[in-house]
């Protein structure tokens, strides 16, 4: 088994049928589909299913069916990770669809070179439209310094846009915070990374809808901030202090809103630590 493709599936009705014919009409053998139904209160998952069953039933033993209580999509993704025979991990939103060609190419790069990761580029579609510039330059080859702060600096770390060599995912656990447990979780698996593949091809098609987490801030989002402050400082990393100091600059927004202006550059005033680049730039 070559790759495992983790969907998580919660309340996505409207848009799951769209994104498992962007999966079966493209899908070839080696490759596992693993998708979890996270205590959807929906028809989203017996959707999945009959649609795969009506269109494509010669496909569904490279499908493997979790249901769970509603955790979260960290969990999800875990129990998925936990149970993924594939030699890579790869992952999708069941809003989102893959692009036409995801599998001949991602297979191709791991077949001729093994890598730890393969790094993509997306095209945004729904309320806007855009691509998601991850990749500036296609790179076959060792993973130098260069390379890992040009991505640290990116800070893009959904899952989709990752591929990662299952191997070097040992012990790997999404946190179970609110919000931002990418940020607070992938940029470790880059420790682990010597050889990688960086692809410009918008090989993820990412639906922007307004309800999206990102679009929504609440306290929990602030604690999922302090979560990741907390993590970043504890680790004496030099590239992480990109990390930090975004997350930093991100509270600082976030209370300007909810508690206003005085109130977030006393916060920012109070903090003591040596890790604070240039803030205001």
């Amino acid at each position: 088994m070559l790759l495992s493709l983790i969907i998580p599936v919660y309340k996505v009705e409207e848009y799951i049928e769209e994104c498992i014919e962007s999966v079966c009409s493209q899908l070839r053998e080696g490759i596992e589909v693993i998708m979890i139904n996270d205590g959807t209160p929906d028809q989203s998952m017996i959707m999945a299913k009959s649609y795969i069953n009506k269109n494509y039933k010669s496909l569904i033993d490279q499908f493997v069916f979790i249901d769970q209580k509603n955790k979260g999509q960290s969990v999800a993704r875990n129990n998925a990770l936990e149970i993924a025979k594939g030699e890579y991990i790869a992952f999708l939103d069941s809003d989102d669809r893959l692009n036409d060609n995801f599998f001949d190419e991602i297979i191709d790069k791991i077949i001729l070179h093994r890598p730890d990761v393969i790094n993509l580029n997306a095209k945004a579609f729904g309320d806007e439209n855009k691509t998601i510039k991850f990749v500036s330059d296609f790179y076959i080859g060792l993973f130098t310094e260069e390379i890992k702060k040009n991505i640290f600096e990116k800070n893009m770390w959904m899952p989709w846009l990752h591929i990662f060599r299952k191997k070097i995912m040992a012990d790997f656990k999404f946190p179970l915070v609110y919000a931002y447990e990418d940020m607070i979780s992938i940029p470790f698996l880059y420790f682990n990374v010597s050889k990688i593949v960086r692809l410009e091809d918008e090989l993820i098609l990412y639906r922007v809808r307004d309800s999206s987490l990102s679009n929504n801030i609440k306290d929990e989002n602030i604690n999922s901030l302090d979560y990741a402050i907390n993590l970043f400082e504890v680790t004496k990393d030099s590239s992480l202090d990109i990390l930090l100091n975004h997350c930093y600059k991100m509270k600082f927004k976030f209370l300007c809103r909810k508690k206003g202006v005085f109130y977030a550059f006393h916060w920012i005033r109070s903090i003591k630590t040596k890790r604070l680049g240039d803030f205001f730039s």
